[in-house]
């Protein structure tokens, strides 16, 4: 059976013994079964021999590695002979679970998958002779495509997947043929003493090929009709295979580069005739021959061909698929027996992206203008084109093209009105269409100065809703959501009169200024009818002096408040702050402290200690401390530092930290254990190692399992550990190392939050499905903070580039309101809940930390400093 089915294969080994036998071969198209290497040799068997034989000498290759990201969004569909015939497989871009969807005696090769990766063509000679067939992505949906004289072969699919290019061979020639992808309206492009082989579609629409005339093979291009045919390189000694790569100006190749006896693969520019970069093995028993790109174009999918030496010639060993780049080389698939890969992406959704709304005024000067948004489709955003234009009627001129970060810097000039419109493209180069708003997304006028304040009555109450006048007249004024507030939007620096009125008010006598910087002004409107009603006297009076009192007027309490300033002092008892307790008693430092409740109300702690001044080695140590009793004595537990705690309602105690390595202090490794309540900890487990600092979160769903992300120079990735205490794989969530806050929801929906070159929101599914959106830009890396609320609307805080405090809502819709500023500096947030339900924002900068707390109708307050 092996020498019936392997002996079609061997003819590519032997060409490769030397570039100009394979190229001069070509000129002999005669074939009557596939040929998956490429051409044949009769009589010929694939040998497998003794391992232990001396003259085993095959060369291994890298070992398979755990998936990335291109696992959830890819398929690679390749040919195996792993079963003892050749079949077509499916798997995962990462190489994992691959799985057979062809079963027949016939050879099954040469497959192909569409856009979306919802169909394979593949070539198959159980019709008789080599035709090319369609099926599903499930193995269903088998049809033949192709009939008529000649064997088919070297399918390929345009980037439409509305045409078929292939090759048909008789025994005399060898054709360029395209058709519909149906099979229908079949037509020869080249028919000539030429042999034409292994025809690719360009991004543009065009046919590239290898043609060989007179044993001398070169790859050529002809628009899809066969039309101004022409040469694109010289002539490439043992040529046999090409690929094109997304971009319109660049392909790859096998061919003999070195004139050794193996092939290697090259790349090539399209508007020049050799090579700029190459794979080689360095190694005789090893070739490289390219079967396919990365959906995201940075590495090739690459068949490597190991031999072994039986006397003077080379004898084919293993075939392996390999994911191969200038810079790596990964071996995806690895039964040994297996090639042609061909790999595509899942994905055809292009992004969602929009430019961030702006209000409605920015200062002038230069600002970031972000994009924020997110890949339905899973591939992942790879890069952003913002454009702008200046008044309604202008047109759209580029500010950022194909960037790799998601904003740009704008230089604002008053008082000119800008429009902005953002989209992205992701990694499967899917592009996105801009708006059809004529708008754009978003825009904003210039400004140069600010006039801000408050109206108040003569009580020093604000006054709803009040009309700010000023001549010559301003760019805008926003009386914002505080009563009383104003801010006036000024576009040049002179002079000003200004004034302001509400109905039932004597108007505020106007006030010439001259504005050249920004300025605060108040105004006071005294009633208009100086009628004196209860209430109309100065809060800080001390008596009614003058006047007689007759009866008796009982309290009553119009608003609650809380009273920061002068006057709380005299409200009710002194506060008194009880000492604090010391609950780290070694001589040395603490550091990193973190903390939780119990559900039965017990404080449990985590911190790294310094055990002794004389070393620098941390340990670290828990406590437990119960209401109104003194804490525990510290436990030293394992050496580390930046500990994360976490208690589910199991009372399950859950700790993560980090350590260096003892060996290797460039290594930084992640450990996990847990704590039954009143039990002992488990033994500690280590999730995962980097070569930087790991910045990480953990959190605990409703089933009591533990969730952990953590960054590093890999990026984000992110785990959970199962029922039976093993943990899943890691997934990632991009590159970039981060800072990442970590909840889950009720219904299991996973959301991360990371504020490092950019804020961004991850959300996992119930189903394990990631989705991105680009929030905002930071000043510099901060943790962003979440608190889910009990109707499940997830609140989220951070710190933008502005050194802003930020904040946004997540409703149990998934929506994302817009995000606002809170009016506070900071470097680093938090959020609290306190017991009737409203939230407290706290931002913390240069020593000083700013309170903001919701009021009721669900506006924030004005920030409160301290100083420390």
């Amino acid at each position: 059976m092996r020498a019936r089915v392997l002996a079609p294969l061997l003819l590519m080994l032997l060409m490769s013994l030397a570039g100009a036998a394979s190229a001069a071969s070509r000129a002999t198209p005669t074939r009557t079964a596939p040929d998956p290497l490429g051409n044949r040799a009769p009589g010929m068997s694939w040998q497998q021999p003794d391992p232990d034989s001396p003259a085993h000498t095959s060369v291994t290759a890298d070992a398979p590695v755990e998936p990335d990201s291109l696992g959830t969004w890819t398929r690679i569909a390749f040919s195996s002979y792993r079963d003892g015939n050749w079949e077509i497989y499916l798997t995962y871009g990462d190489g994992w679970q691959p799985t057979r969807l062809t079963n027949h005696p016939a050879n099954d090769v040469e497959p192909i998958l569409n856009r979306g990766a919802t169909k394979i063509f593949f070539v198959s000679d159980r019709s008789g002779r080599d035709e090319i067939f369609v099926l599903n992505r499930d193995g269903s949906g088998l049809r033949q495509l192709t009939t008529g004289a000649g064997a088919k072969r070297s399918p390929d699919l345009s980037v439409t997947g509305q045409m078929l290019v292939y090759v048909v061979a008789s025994a005399t020639q060898t054709d360029i043929f395209v058709s519909n992808a149906d099979g229908s309206q079949a037509r020869a492009l080249t028919q000539d003493a030429a042999a034409d082989e292994s025809p690719t579609w360009t991004p543009d629409g065009k046919i590239a090929w290898i043609r060989t005339e007179g044993g001398q093979a070169r790859v050529w291009i002809m628009n899809a009709d066969g039309s101004q045919r022409q040469p694109l390189t010289a002539v490439l000694p043992g040529l046999l295979d090409i690929v094109w790569l997304s971009s319109d100006n660049l392909f790859a190749v096998t061919y003999n580069i070195d004139s050794d006896p193996a092939l290697e693969v090259a790349y090539f520019y399209r508007d020049r005739g050799y090579w700029y970069d190459y794979l080689d093995a360095e190694n005789p028993l090893v070739d490289y021959r390219v079967s396919g790109r990365a959906p995201n174009e940075e590495s090739l999918l690459v068949d490597r061909v190991e031999y072994v030496m039986q006397g003077n010639q080379r004898v084919l060993n293993h075939i392996y698929i390999q994911e191969m780049s200038t810079f790596t080389s990964l071996r995806l698939i690895a039964s040994g027996m297996d090639r042609q890969g061909h790999w595509q992406t899942t994905d055809t959704e292009p992004p969602v992206v929009h430019t961030i709304s702006r209000s409605g005024y920015t200062r002038a000067g230069g600002s970031f203008v972000p994009l924020a948004g997110f890949d339905t489709g899973g591939a992942g955003i790879r890069s952003y084109d913002l454009q702008y234009r200046l008044g309604a009627n202008s047109v759209w001129t580029n500010l950022l093209s194909n960037g790799p970060v998601p904003w740009a810097e704008f230089i604002f000039v008053s008082p000119q009105t800008v429009f902005f419109r953002g989209r992205a493209r992701d990694n499967a180069f899917n592009v996105q269409e801009w708006t059809t708003n004529p708008n754009g997304d978003t825009h904003t006028t210039a400004y140069q100065w600010e006039v801000m304040g408050n109206v108040l009555d003569t009580r020093s109450i604000p006054i709803a809703n009040p009309v700010l006048n000023l001549t010559p007249p301003a760019l805008g004024v926003d009386v914002g959501n505080n009563p009383g507030a104003y801010t006036a939007y000024i576009s040049t620096t002179q002079v000003y009169t200004i004034w302001a009125t509400q109905s039932g008010y004597q108007p505020a006598a106007p006030t010439p200024r001259l504005i050249s910087h920004d300025t605060q002004l108040d105004f006071y409107l005294a009633p208009a009818d100086n009628l004196i009603r209860n209430g109309d006297f100065e809060l800080d009076a001390p008596a009614l002096r003058d006047w007689i009192v007759r009866g008796a007027v009982s309290a009553q309490a119009q608003r609650d408040a809380v009273t920061t300033g002068s006057w709380g002092a005299r409200v009710g008892q002194r506060w008194t702050v009880p000492d604090a307790e010391r609950i780290s008693r070694t001589a040395g430092y603490a550091y990193d402290p973190t903390l939780a409740f119990g559900p039965a109300g017990t404080l449990h702690l985590a911190w790294a200690d310094q055990w002794d001044l004389n070393s620098g080695n941390r340990r670290i140590a828990y406590t437990t401390c119960a209401f109104d009793q003194p804490c525990q004595s510290p436990q030293a537990l394992w050496p580390g530092f930046a500990p994360r705690l976490t208690i589910g309602s199991d009372a399950v105690v859950h700790l993560l930290w980090q350590t260096v390595d003892a060996q290797n202090e460039q290594v930084w490794r992640l450990f996990y254990a847990q704590r039954a309540a009143g039990g002992a900890w488990t033994p500690a487990r280590e999730l995962a190692s980097a070569d930087i600092y790991l910045s990480s979160a953990l959190t605990v769903d409703r089933q009591g399992a533990p969730h952990v992300v953590w960054g590093g120079s890999a990026g984000l990735r992110y785990q959970r550990r199962q029922a039976n205490g093993a943990w899943t794989a890691p997934e990632s969530l991009g590159t970039g190392r981060a800072m990442p806050s970590l909840t889950v929801l009720a219904d299991n929906t996973v959301l991360v939050a990371s504020a490092y070159t950019a804020f961004n929101f991850w959300e996992r599914s119930p189903a394990g499905v990631w989705s991105q959106r680009t929030l905002d830009f930071p000043y510099q890396p901060n943790r962003p903070d979440m608190l889910v609320d009990p109707q499940g609307n997830t609140h989220v805080v951070w710190c933008d580039q502005y050194r802003s405090a930020k904040y946004t809502v997540r409703n149990p819709q998934g929506a994302l309101t817009t995000p606002i500023w809170m009016g506070a500096s900071c470097e680093s947030a938090r959020l609290l809940r306190t017991r009737d339900g409203r939230l407290v924002a706290f931002a913390g900068e240069s020593g000083y930390l700013n309170a903001i707390y919701q009021l009721a109708s669900g506006a924030w307050s004005s920030p409160y400093s301290w100083n420390r």
